[in-house]
């Protein structure tokens, strides 16, 4: 399903954060004596991927123009592995038991969570599945699949593994948690831009989704729209509402 809450950007930075200058490139231009031809900087930059520094305390990454991470956060966000599982599990149940406490009881989260919010390691197989860590902490997961399963971790018994036909088929977003201590500060807007570009990137130009009743507000503001609403019986016979959601790239 969904995220466990709604997250929204952040304007404000670490205090301590700062981008370091580049030293790639000469403030002036290049000049390739073997062609005698000069190249603005701007044209060299455009011949060479950037290269920028982030430094956040004793946190240091290198990224590149086309990397997962963002210089302005020190979350790393990464391809989940079958090895992140362990982790992954208490990450959801933290973020449902806390940031869904507000439009669920907490009859209705402990029955989602035996199924309906669960890891589903197939997507990690396929490698559409995402964690964002800091530390080795992972404070962020979600992703996105070219499967038909709408929902549901590798417990929950109503899935369909089938591949999607990007050309009359939207893919999937999945499966989005955060930290509470990492609630709004945008990590789920930034997650949910790269499962989008990875998506359109395979074909599809439609995406759809079940959002929890939190996560509806964050994919709303991001251009989803409901096109329902839905009921499902969990174990115990716990009912629990979400609410499919569509949008067009």
């Amino acid at each position: 399903m969904g995220p466990a809450m709604p997250l929204v950007d952040s304007s404000t930075l670490d205090a301590h954060s700062r981008l370091a200058p580049s030293t790639s490139h000469p403030s002036e231009s290049l000049i390739y004596p073997e062609l005698d031809i000069r190249l603005s900087t701007r044209a060299a930059e455009d011949r060479r991927r950037e290269t920028r520094v982030c430094r956040f305390g004793a946190l240091t990454a290198v990224t590149t123009s086309d990397s997962l991470d963002a210089c302005d956060d020190p979350v790393r966000i990464r391809k989940a592995t079958l090895a992140d599982v362990p982790a992954i599990k208490p990450l959801i149940a933290t973020s449902a038991r806390i940031l869904g406490a507000g439009d669920y009881t907490a009859e209705q989260i402990e029955a989602a969570l035996l199924g309906v919010w669960g890891v589903d390691t197939e997507i990690i197989r396929d490698e559409t599945y995402f964690v964002g860590e800091v530390d080795n902490e992972l404070v962020l997961c979600g992703g996105w699949s070219h499967r038909a399963t709408l929902f549901g971790g590798d417990a929950y018994d109503q899935r369909e593994s089938r591949l999607l036909d990007p050309r009359r088929e939207a893919a999937r977003i999945r499966a989005f948690f955060v930290h509470p201590n990492w609630a709004r500060r945008g990590l789920g807007s930034r997650l949910l831009a790269l499962c989008e570009r990875e998506a359109r990137a395979a074909g599809f130009v439609v995406a759809e989704l079940v959002a929890t009743l939190p996560g509806e507000r964050l994919y709303a503001r991001h251009g989803y729209v409901a096109t329902g609403r839905r009921s499902d019986t969990l174990p115990g016979n716990v009912i629990i509402a979400s609410v499919p959601m569509r949008r067009t790239f």
